[in-house]
C-alpha cells in the first residue's frame, strides 16, 4: 500500500488509502493491482480515479495474469495517446495491420494510425483526459474505454470537450487490430450503414 500511496501527494493519498482499505477488506487483489497501474499515469488527474472508474476493477471474465497485464498496459497507452503524449511505446500492442477509425478519418495500417495520433500535437495546444471508465468484460476480445477529453486548439482560443467510446478489438496475441472511436457512443457510418460511409470508404 505504501508503494502506491507514494505516487500521490498527502491529500490525494488519503483518498486512495480509503479506496485501498475497502479493496483489502473485500480481498479484491486484482483491483489493487489495477489501482497501482493507474497511479503510474502522471498525465491522468486524480479526479479521473472516481467511483465511476471502478468498472475497471470488474473481474467477470477470468483472464490470465499475463493477459490482464497486457490489457492494463493497453489502457495506459491509449490514455497517453488521448493526452497528446504519443511515443513509440504507445503503439507497442498494435498489430502491423491495425486499423483506426473515427467519424472523420480512417487509417488502414499501423503507420497511418501513428500519423493520426502524432498529428494531434500539431492541431491542439493540449489535450487532457478528464474522465475515463474501462470495461474489460462486455466482449471477450474487446476493451471498451469511455472517455471525456478536453482539447485546446492552437490557432484559436477555444476548448472542445468530446465524450467518446473507444473500442479496441484484439487478436489472439492480445494485439490491437482495430481501434474505433465513437463520438457520443454513436456507431460510425460505413458502407453498410450510410451513403456518407460509402464515400469515406471509397
Amino acid at each position: 500500500m505504501s508503494f502506491i500511496l507514494s505516487r500521490f501527494n498527502s491529500s490525494s493519498a488519503l483518498v486512495v488509502k480509503r479506496l485501498l482499505t475497502i479493496l483489502l477488506l473485500k480481498r479484491n487483489y486484482h483491483a489493487i493491482l489495477k489501482l497501482s497501474a493507474i497511479s503510474s499515469l502522471s498525465a491522468i488527474p486524480l479526479a479521473a480515479i472516481s467511483l465511476r472508474s471502478l468498472s475497471l476493477f470488474s473481474t467477470g471474465n477470468k483472464l490470465s495474469s499475463m493477459d490482464m497485464k497486457i490489457r492494463q498496459e493497453i489502457v495506459h497507452d491509449v490514455l497517453e495517446l488521448y493526452s497528446s503524449h504519443a511515443t513509440s511505446t504507445s503503439f507497442r500492442h498494435y498489430a502491423e495491420d491495425a486499423k483506426f477509425e473515427d467519424p472523420l478519418q480512417y487509417s488502414a495500417n499501423l503507420s497511418s494510425v501513428k500519423s493520426a495520433f502524432y498529428s494531434l500535437e500539431k492541431i491542439f495546444k493540449r489535450s487532457q483526459v478528464l474522465e475515463y471508465q474501462t470495461d474489460f468484460d462486455s466482449e471477450p476480445n474487446c476493451i471498451k474505454i469511455h472517455l471525456k477529453t478536453k482539447y485546446e486548439w492552437k490557432l484559436v482560443s477555444k476548448e472542445t470537450i468530446i465524450e467518446s467510446t473507444i473500442l479496441l478489438y484484439l487478436n489472439d496475441k492480445q494485439q490491437i487490430v482495430r481501434h474505433e472511436e465513437r463520438w457520443n457512443g454513436k456507431e460510425i457510418s460505413n458502407a453498410e450503414t450510410s451513403f456518407m460511409g460509402r464515400i469515406k470508404e471509397v
